[in-house]
């Protein structure tokens, strides 16, 4: 209870100076809004074939647990905190002590100097505290403790990242944090003809290079650096796929069928439309029509002699694909407001409205992609739907 009132005042007072790419742990922002954010950049420098993209995807070694406690007392000093609430911060992390205890043998108490407890609403809090001037010159995006920098350049040779990760080296120094290289990747989105991906050089932290790969799990989204959704469509697939032993199980148990459904939502149509504003505007329609396969699937095992519309409708549920584009134009009506986080990424706004009388109106000036790539991503997706103005 303490920790939510003492969460409540941390953040009227920090929402002045949070980070306008932290997404993790801050209201009104989540980890679709990050991810479509990320997608954005890279699939609008993607529809120049000539672009080479760099994405470094961050990881720092037991992040929380290297928390300096004297760094994040100078921060809170710096970002103006009030004297009670920065001493009720540290003293919520001074004075804890940990042993260890393997059978028998248990070791001495020793003081705990660094990191935050897991599991606890301060413990992000403190984070972003840490993290939050971790600024790069080039497009980035932050949720909490993962971190993600791209460079767009024609130049295969481009060196910016690579000053970027040296930056956050540096950082990394200043503020007792540690870069792991083994699980920092980077990945190359490129469609020139005349260049490959090995050409650009390899990153480097201390003097360990760092892999290069085609895919990367980010936030829960597969993100590829052909910028299709395959494997990310496999992956939810399979996920939710394993999990309709549960049905079976709850069938022969005798649990009633709308309970069954409940479960369903909970534990499979979540898996498959997670963050689903990100890579609904990009499905084909064979891949549409197998994650629709996992309900369908889910609708035998629960009314096996019943059409699949049929069983939806007794179970007041939707197609998939219904819900995904509704969840869709949700979020972009959303995006519309002022203040929303993915406003800035509207084109802008058509000032001849006025002084034009037409039947079909944009409110946006649009800019149709080169490529259909670009025209299925979130913003460029919604765009052409003539939207009315509210």
């Amino acid at each position: 209870m303490a920790e939510k009132f003492i969460s409540r005042f941390f953040n009227e007072h920090f929402t002045e100076y949070v980070d306008s790419a932290q997404f993790g742990s801050t209201a009104g922002r989540s980890t679709t809004l990050a991810l479509i954010k990320m997608c954005h950049i890279l699939f609008e420098a993607s529809d120049d074939c000539h672009n080479f993209n760099r994405v470094l995807f961050i990881d720092f070694s037991k992040a929380f647990e290297r928390i300096d406690h004297n760094v994040l007392g100078g921060k809170l000093v710096g970002y103006k905190f009030p004297p009670f609430l920065s001493a009720w911060i540290m003293s919520f992390l001074i004075d804890r002590k940990q042993f260890v205890r393997i059978g028998d043998c248990v070791s001495s108490v020793l003081n705990i100097n660094a990191g935050a407890p897991q599991g606890t609403l301060a413990g992000p809090d403190n984070f972003r505290v840490i993290i939050n001037d971790l600024t790069f010159s080039l497009p980035y995006v932050k949720y909490v403790d993962d971190v993600s920098a791209c460079s767009v350049s024609h130049n295969v040779l481009d060196n910016s990242l690579q000053e970027a990760v040296n930056d956050l080296l540096a950082w990394c120094k200043n503020n007792c944090m540690v870069l792991n290289p083994s699980k920092t990747k980077e990945m190359v989105i490129h469609f020139s003809r005349h260049h490959t991906a090995a050409e650009a050089p390899l990153i480097v932290v201390n003097n360990k290079h760092i892999e290069r790969v085609e895919s990367f799990k980010l936030l829960g989204v597969i993100l590829s650096s052909d910028l299709s959704w395959s494997r990310h469509v496999n992956y939810i697939v399979g996920k939710a796929s394993k999990r309709m032993f549960v049905l079976f199980q709850l069938i022969k148990s005798g649990v009633q069928l709308a309970d069954i459904v409940v479960v369903y939502c909970s534990i499979i149509r979540s898996i498959l439309e997670y963050a689903c504003p990100v890579w609904h505007c990009g499905l084909s329609k064979a891949q549409a029509d197998e994650i629709e396969g996992v309900q369908k699937r889910c609708m035998r095992v629960l009314l096996p002699d019943i059409p699949y519309n049929e069983a939806l409708f007794i179970f007041g549920l939707e197609r998939l694909d219904v819900r995904r584009e509704r969840i869709v134009r949700d979020l972009f009506n959303e995006s519309k407001s002022e203040g929303h986080v993915l406003n800035h990424l509207l084109p802008k706004r058509n000032t001849e409205l006025s002084k034009v009388d037409i039947r079909n109106k944009y409110q946006y000036l649009i800019k149709l992609g080169k490529t259909n790539r670009l025209n299925r991503s979130f913003i460029y997706y919604c765009m052409p739907k003539k939207i009315l103005i509210n």
